[in-house]
């Protein structure tokens, strides 16, 4: 690579309160700890009916300076395109384009984006759940007689990058709130592929008799008031469903609306916060799992998806004095079984895919046995949070996110970058031209 500046374009949902638009945020920070070697642009994107944040940061001010300076470049030519989409959305915009997507939550994605994928220069994804997704299954090819000319399939290895972990100084939002003794926690969208319908069954009916709490920090769309007001009234049917005659002593307690990462990580490290529950059908990360690990909370989950990457560590067997790799969460018995037809989404979760329905028998045994000996699951907790910050470290995830687009321009630095963001780094921003 010449020691030229490179125009890199990024396009995603920069500024959205998603998933996808963390993973935008993530790439964005890795290039800035090297912003010396590359002339920044940004393309804003949407995210479903996902709010914006708009809070007055340095980042939130980078980025926008960066969207404004590529609607005034009026050549409009870049030597790279980083594209934070699902792969039907990419787009060949540059000499050099990289994917990077979270994938779809299912056993395999739509084919057409295997066409996709194929077309990009290289592809990263977030897990190995992710990655096999879009390489485990092959689709025939044929012409329009019908006959067989060949197979599509994923010819483009997509390499995986996790997020990193973050650090941050719990606030006391948790403290303030007036939350039962012993709670478990949660953090869902009320959508389909969540199941939180189950996590609210299984845990009403494990409890009722019982002064427990399930804190569950939900929207269905968005943070507005009417949202709340849908939400809380949707989790009062299926409570209504479940246990008609309320006298249930278990609760539970809804967290609406943003929150700041300080915030939500009080909740994390709160010591009436028991564990981290989850009845998912999938997840391409899981974000809000990856967050409780590294917070050194135990996790009850099916052992389905991408956050299957993060709940294992090495740990030395004390008789054999063996080093083997091993699932340190709570796990949780499940079937892969066809995707309820009312969660088909045109052209992402496609008919005939599978997911994970939990065994709700299972999860229940699994909520007691933590609830009632919790000691030697916090400890397996504490030795994962360990291995987990190591492993996902900001300067070990933005290396390779940097290696990656080092690799895809002809240089091979294997850069180390900065461990965290100042203002000078985005100050350098305004020695950059308009």
């Amino acid at each position: 690579m010449s020691n030229k500046v490179k125009k890199v374009l990024l396009v995603g949902p920069i500024l959205s309160n998603s998933g996808y638009g963390e993973h935008a945020r993530c790439v964005l920070r890795s290039l800035i700890r090297n912003i010396e070697k590359f002339d920044i642009y940004i393309a804003p994107t949407s995210w479903g009916a996902t709010s914006t944040d708009t809070r007055d940061t340095p980042e939130n001010k980078f980025i926008i300076n960066c969207i404004k300076r590529t609607q005034q470049y009026k050549e409009g030519k870049y030597d790279i395109s980083l594209q934070v989409a699902l792969p039907n959305e990419w787009k060949k915009i540059a000499p050099i384009n990289i994917g990077i997507t979270a994938a779809v939550e299912t056993d395999r994605c739509n084919p057409e984006w295997i066409r996709n994928c194929n077309e990009m220069d290289k592809v990263i994804t977030i897990s190995e759940h992710a990655s096999t997704s879009l390489t485990k299954h092959a689709y025939p090819l044929q012409d329009k007689q019908g006959n067989h000319v060949g197979t599509l399939s994923c010819e483009n290895n997509p390499k995986v990058i996790g997020y990193p972990v973050k650090e941050y100084i719990p606030d006391d939002f948790s403290k303030n709130l007036n939350i039962s003794e012993k709670c478990f926690l949660s953090v869902a969208q009320f959508a389909p592929r969540k199941n939180v319908e189950a996590l609210i069954r299984s845990f009403v009916e494990e409890f009722k008799e019982e002064e427990v709490g399930l804190v569950l920090k939900a929207n269905m769309v968005t943070d507005s008031i009417i949202d709340r007001r849908n939400t809380s009234q949707l989790i009062g049917q299926m409570l209504k469903a479940i246990d008609p005659k309320d006298k249930r002593k278990c609760k539970i307690h809804l967290l609406h609306g943003r929150l700041t990462e300080d915030e939500l990580h009080s909740l994390y490290s709160d010591p009436r916060i028991f564990g981290y529950v989850t009845t998912t059908h999938g997840e391409g990360f899981g974000l809000p799992v990856f967050e409780a690990v590294y917070s050194g909370l135990p996790v009850i989950a099916p052992t389905w998806s991408g956050y299957l990457d993060f709940l294992k560590a090495p740990v030395v067997n004390e008789t054999s004095g063996k080093v083997r790799s091993k699932n340190l969460f709570l796990k949780t018995r499940f079937e892969l079984k066809p995707v309820d037809p009312r969660a088909i989404m045109q052209g992402i979760i496609i008919e005939g895919s599978q997911w994970a329905y939990i065994d709700e028998k299972h999860f229940k045994k699994n909520m007691r046995s933590l609830l009632e000996s919790p000691t030697s699951y916090r400890n397996d907790a504490k030795i994962l949070q360990e291995h987990i910050r190591n492993k996902f470290s900001e300067e070990k995830i933005y290396s390779k996110f940097l290696n990656e687009i080092l690799d895809s321009l002809g240089s091979h630095p294997d850069l180390a970058p900065k461990p965290g963001l100042d203002e000078d780094d985005f100050a350098l921003f305004k020695t950059q031209n308009l």
